[in-house]
């Protein structure tokens, strides 16, 4: 058992500072997926439908998701779509007990990173962390490459020149800066801002005080990738 767990330890790498949301309507299977993710992930939350899930994402910094393709209360391709429009590199783990080629085929252009046979086993779990860690390696390392000349560090949201020197930032810039990153190339609306920076109590966020916060953002780092789509948000290019 031991040496069990060791292989897949070292099959999860990255996954330990990040947290899984488990979307499974069966009671019994989504409790032992919970606890046998609580063993390698920071945080595992779990419900039972797609319109739960919806809730925990607006409310949670979920970096993986796994869901069941039987859940009936919404289409998993429209779930699938909706996750993927506000953060299209989120990964997203396909559970299900179909293995037929139409199955298999409905999730073939949507963008999914994995697609697993229920019951889930050993040797399936360590397929599975194996190939999620290393896309969270690549797209979501603790100092990633965003630019020529810039990092940025997701666990102390940092960003950082091309000496690993970090720019000084106020709460606000950071925060700002965080969110555009987290879902770089994805819109984020005014709402967005509102709640994630300003907070939902702090009635002084404005369409003028958002452009202060951004202009100052960009005057102190210098980057040219915060696209502003007027009347509707903006978003970070790479």
């Amino acid at each position: 058992m031991e040496k069990m767990e060791l292989n897949i330890l070292q099959s999860s790498k990255n996954l330990s500072n990040i947290e899984v949301l488990i979307v499974e309507s069966d009671d019994a299977i989504r409790l032992k997926t919970s606890l046998i993710f609580k063993n390698f992930f920071f945080e595992v939350y779990s419900c039972k439908n797609f319109t739960e899930a919806l809730e925990i994402l607006n409310e949670k910094e979920i970096s993986y998701i796994v869901i069941d393709s039987t859940i009936t209360d919404m289409n998993p391709l429209d779930f699938i779509a909706e996750v993927k429009a506000k953060n299209n590199l989120l990964p997203i783990t396909i559970l299900s007990d179909d293995e037929s080629v139409e199955e298999l085929m409905k999730y073939a252009n949507s963008d999914v990173q994995g697609f697993i046979l229920k019951p889930l086993d050993y040797d399936k779990i360590k397929s599975l962390f194996s190939k999620i860690s290393n896309y969270i390696k690549k797209h979501f390392d603790n100092s990633e490459y965003l630019l020529e000349n810039y990092y940025y560090n997701y666990d102390k949201k940092l960003l950082l020149d091309n000496n690993k020197k970090a720019f000084k930032l106020n709460n606000k810039e950071t925060k700002l800066l965080h969110l555009l990153i987290k879902n770089k190339n994805s819109t984020i609306k005014f709402e967005e801002f509102q709640k994630e920076v300003w907070g939902i109590d702090d009635a002084n966020m404005s369409s003028s005080a958002l452009r202060t916060v951004i202009k100052n953002l960009r005057k102190k780092t210098g980057l040219k990738n915060i696209e502003n789509l007027s009347r509707i948000g903006y978003r970070f290019v790479v």
